[in-house]
């Protein structure tokens, strides 16, 4: 009886959660990004957790442990391993409910510099768009994108051609951004 109820709970998790389970699959975790972890059955273990700026986060019985950079479904597995070890097949879920560890930085000549929270995949031109355009001053054609390197600490400038992109005749610099970006508008 007890195995049933268990296999309802988790058909039952894996629907309810069916939706964030295909976004997971898609957005990889950032630092900022909140975090609801429920393991069923057990109040002691319902948390709303952000990550930490080292990327990581804490969750009792399971301590410290990377999420920044992973799917929430690779976190639910790996909190669903740890738990096992006091638990008898706990049933955890993962649920992103904010994102603001998604973000875009846009400095210089736009009309609303400052960061900008990516609730979906975003360009450039979305991101400058959403900044309010380019100011009288810009440099169309000067605009660089930075990027952190995904292994290791350099970066790297990617020229992004704004004739180009508001003309439609060449979209191959409208990059697709990523959390940590900063577009610089001289």
């Amino acid at each position: 009886m007890v195995l049933i109820v268990k296999a309802i709970a988790g058909l039952l998790w894996s629907a309810l959660s069916f939706n964030s389970a295909i976004a997971s699959d898609f957005y990889a975790l950032n630092p900022g990004d909140e975090l609801n972890i429920h393991v069923w059955n057990e109040d002691a273990l319902q948390r709303s957790v952000f990550i930490l700026p080292d990327g990581s986060i804490s969750f009792p019985l399971v301590g410290r442990i990377k999420a920044g950079g992973r799917s929430a479904d690779g976190l639910e597995k790996e909190i669903t391993e740890k738990l096992s070890e006091y638990l008898s097949d706990p049933v955890v879920n993962v649920t992103v409910t904010s994102v603001e560890g998604n973000v875009v930085y846009i400095v210089g000549q736009v009309n609303q510099p400052g960061p900008i929270a990516m609730h979906q995949s975003m360009s450039v031109l979305q991101a400058l768009a959403n900044a309010g355009g380019l100011t009288a001053y810009a440099s169309e054609n000067g605009i660089r994108l930075i990027r952190k390197a995904i292994k290791g600490d350099r970066e790297e400038v990617l020229k992004v051609r704004y004739a180009d992109l508001k003309d439609g005749d060449n979209l191959s610099t409208n990059y697709t951004l990523l959390a940590g970006d900063v577009i610089v508008v001289p």
